[in-house]
């Protein structure tokens, strides 16, 4: 995450069996895999703001906060919604965006590294993460 910067919004969906009678958005605001702001905003800011927007129950958001579910397993499951953003660059907000490694086929994986190539990431970076994946 050291190269990472941008506006990021995640939408709470609204959930009476937690209490939640409407949806809550968090923005978090990065510089270089520094954070420079977390906050609760409304969902015009959220909407108007972020570069990526991401959306999910309030059980699918715990279980990743819980680590027992993966963030790109979860996305890529299509629990968390995409409403605001690239696919390719929401992949590379996960935790373990060495998961990507293992998506599709082989050209599907090529066509994401060469995306996350021209985001700034290097062969290096890719390689790191797609052998931590495979070595636990």
């Amino acid at each position: 995450l050291k190269k990472l910067s941008g506006h990021f919004a995640y939408r709470i969906q609204a959930d009476e069996a937690f209490g939640l009678d409407k949806d809550l958005y968090m923005c978090m605001v990065l510089d270089a895999g520094k954070l420079v702001r977390l906050e609760h905003v409304s969902e015009e800011d959220a909407k108007n703001d972020a570069d990526f927007l991401l959306a999910a129950t309030p059980q699918v958001w715990k279980r990743i906060l819980q680590k027992l579910d993966k963030f790109v397993g979860a996305f890529m499951g299509r629990r968390i919604k995409l409403e605001k953003g690239s696919t390719v660059g929401s992949l590379a907000l996960g935790p373990h965006a060495g998961y990507i490694g293992m998506i599709g086929s082989s050209r599907k994986r090529a066509a994401i590294y060469k995306a996350l190539l021209k985001q700034g990431f290097t062969e290096t970076d890719l390689k790191r993460d797609f052998l931590r994946m495979h070595q636990s």
